[in-house]
């Protein structure tokens, strides 16, 4: 998969957006993340970088993302653009 870490991240606060408000969105991803970060090679400290687009999340975590919040793996990776918002 290509992961294009800004449209991650933007897509990322996409889905995050539905159900928290942007002082809540570092919270509610450490939260989803919380039991994951040694499966994913991350710490809390990748949180903030993660919806920046200044971390290059791994494969494994675009695909759990995408899980949990119900969209394609790669239209969240930014490396397919559909629009709108695509549902698994």
């Amino acid at each position: 998969m290509s992961i294009h870490p800004k449209k991650f991240a933007h897509r990322l606060t996409e889905c995050l957006e539905e159900d928290y408000k942007p002082d809540e969105y570092e919270r509610a991803l450490a939260t989803i993340l919380a039991d994951k970060y040694r499966e994913f090679g991350i710490d809390k400290f990748s949180i903030q970088p993660l919806l920046k687009g200044t971390f290059m999340p791994k494969d494994n975590l675009v695909e759990y993302l995408a899980d949990v919040f119900n969209v394609d793996p790669k239209w969240l990776s930014g490396e397919k653009d559909i629009t709108p918002k695509p549902s698994r």
